[in-house]
Parts: structure tokens; C-alpha cells; sequence
């Protein structure tokens, strides 16, 4: 069973641009351009709203839990957080 599913989307684990650019367009020739700007517009929405939730202290949204996997850390107080 999968337990876990890293996606490194900006080559900080792997130099992944080649295959994104062609995964690209791939979907351009196969949905044409419209679905690509609302795919772009949805992951773009994504980040905004995982970087607002971060700024506003809200550090998960209960992925691992829902899951089933055991937390990698215990937050402790002298971090600041709950």
C-alpha cells in the first residue's frame, strides 16, 4: 500500500523542468489552451491559499491524519506553536 507521495514540482530534489515542459504540452495538444490557463489558475489559487493559511498559523490541513500516518514531529512550546 502507498503511504506516502512526494511531488518536488521546482527542482529542488530533482531537475524535473524537462518533463514538466513536456507533460505541458502534452496537455496543450491534447485539451487545447483553455485548459491549461484554468489548470494554471487552480494551481496558482492552491499556493495562494496554502501560503495564506501558513500566515495565518494554520500549519496542516489533516492530510497525514486522514491518512492514517503517525506524525513525523511533536510540536513543542518553545517554537510558538499550538
Amino acid at each position: 500500500m502507498i503511504r506516502l507521495v512526494v511531488f518536488d514540482l521546482d527542482g529542488t530534489l530533482v531537475d524535473s523542468s524537462h518533463d514538466l515542459a513536456e507533460a505541458t504540452n502534452a496537455l496543450l495538444a491534447e485539451l487545447g489552451a483553455p485548459a491549461l490557463v484554468e489548470l494554471a489558475a487552480r494551481v496558482a489559487f492552491m499556493n495562494m491559499s496554502a501560503r495564506m493559511n501558513i500566515a495565518l498559523g494554520i500549519h496542516s490541513e489533516e492530510f497525514a491524519l486522514a491518512c492514517g500516518l503517525a506524525p513525523l514531529a511533536e510540536r513543542s512550546a518553545v517554537s510558538g506553536a499550538a
